[in-house]
């Protein structure tokens, strides 16, 4: 006479009892025993022996073995949605990068970066940093485009003293003349004052009204706008707030680096992105002076010839040694170094890298696109290509090696920001 068959799960005897089939079925209900609950009567006598117990021998009753695969597919059911979301967070992640990468090349296009004007508060410092636009807009929509840019704390100039309005003109005067642009001041109607809009703040009896006084007969359509003509004459004027004017927008930040505020969504967002700052790009030329020798961007023995090295030299101050002078031309995201020995009517010989050393090329490749970032706390700047090394950043550096003519070679290296051989000055002519 045969032993009665008893259900390993519940300990009930029956006479459907079944024998699990699948070894997948079985590990899993090795778990789902152990987790069970004390209405169970064997939960005890199971406990951590379950491994051990739980074999070829053992028997479910068809109600246990049910719930066993029922908690398995319900598992897999489970992994199976979560594999569906993390496959939507990444396609949203994606767009989201995608986007931001799209509007920061509009901030690129749209926007240059003036600079910065700092601002002693006790021991707290603060920097306001100043963006032009290279197009026109009527006054509300200029006021807008700099919130949507750079964040709702951001919006249009404001100048709150004789100090600051002098160095915005400083660096107005730096970027081009003849323009007006719009600030944040209004006229205010209720109260009959002219107030700054971004901080409801009066404007200060210094300000530099065109006729040195303000408009008679004003009324709410009136905005302050900025005539620039250069650094020493650069009046305030009224204008109706629906002329298309150029605009600078104004972003507040503790530090030096300017605000990532909206330019990586474009601007603070879960990632930190520093903005990007353009070089002064205006048409001036420069001398290229590395920090740690304080010599200067040479072309080798002033050879205007395709494949001359390049070099740094001794500082002509007075920009005499056209072998010194370059000029930066844009190519968003890029910089082209072009030589002004050659004279303004070509400038077809700019400076190119082989992965290793930098050299003059007769006209560009890929080779002659260089990035140029600020380092950050400093007045100077990073020069590097994205192309040779495992990194992306391959960055021009001053090796302290005497080259044959008393100059002394460069190189280039993995880009270190506070490497102070890799960081440069761009010093007006």
């Amino acid at each position: 006479m045969s032993s009665e068959t008893v259900c390993f799960a519940c300990g009930r005897s029956s006479g459907s009892i079944s024998r699990p089939t699948y070894a997948k079925e079985i590990e899993l209900f090795k778990k789902f025993v152990l987790d069970l609950g004390p209405s169970y009567k064997r939960k005890h006598e199971l406990g951590d022996t379950v491994v051990a117990e739980f074999g070829a021998s053992s028997h479910l009753c068809a109600t246990c073995l049910s719930s066993v695969v029922a908690v398995w597919r319900m598992q897999e059911k489970i992994v199976s949605i979560q594999k569906e979301i993390n496959c939507i967070v990444r396609k949203v992640r994606n767009h989201l990068e995608i986007k931001t990468e799209e509007r920061e090349g509009v901030v690129e296009e749209e926007m240059e970066y003036l600079g910065h004007h700092k601002e002693l508060f006790g021991e707290q410092e603060n920097y306001r940093h100043y963006y032009v636009s290279a197009s026109a807009a009527s006054w509300t929509n200029a006021n807008n485009e700099c919130k949507n840019l750079f964040g709702k704390e951001s919006g249009l100039v404001t100048l709150d003293t004789w100090e600051e309005k002098n160095a915005l003109n400083r660096l107005l005067e730096d970027y081009g003349y003849g323009a007006i642009y719009w600030t944040s001041g209004l006229y205010d109607s209720k109260s009959e004052i002219w107030r700054w809009e971004a901080t409801d703040t009066p404007v200060g009896g210094w300000a530099p009204w065109e006729n040195r006084t303000p408009p008679s007969n004003p009324n709410a359509l009136l905005r302050i706008g900025i005539s620039f003509k250069n650094r020493f004459l650069a009046d305030w004027i009224a204008l109706w707030n629906t002329d298309l004017r150029r605009y600078i927008c104004e972003v507040k930040y503790p530090s030096v680096s300017p605000t990532t505020t909206r330019l990586t969504t474009t601007a603070p967002s879960t990632t930190t992105k520093s903005p990007y700052i353009s070089p002064p790009v205006d048409h001036h030329s420069r001398l290229i002076i590395n920090v740690q020798s304080n010599t200067a961007l040479d072309l080798y023995s002033a050879n205007l010839t395709k494949g001359t090295p390049i070099q740094t030299y001794t500082i002509s101050n007075d920009c005499s040694n056209l072998a010194e002078v370059w000029q930066l031309e844009p190519y968003t995201p890029y910089y082209i170094f072009r030589s002004v020995l050659g004279g303004s009517t070509s400038w077809k010989h700019s400076m190119t890298t082989n992965g290793t050393l930098p050299y003059l090329n007769e006209g560009t490749n890929q080779d002659s696109y260089w990035h140029v970032e600020p380092v950050s706390g400093t007045n100077y700047w990073n020069i590097y290509s994205n192309r040779y090394n495992s990194s992306g950043r391959s960055s021009l550096r001053n090796t302290g090696i005497e080259s044959a003519n008393s100059g002394i070679k460069l190189e280039l290296a993995p880009l270190d920001p506070f490497d102070i051989a890799q960081q440069w000055e761009l010093r007006k002519c």
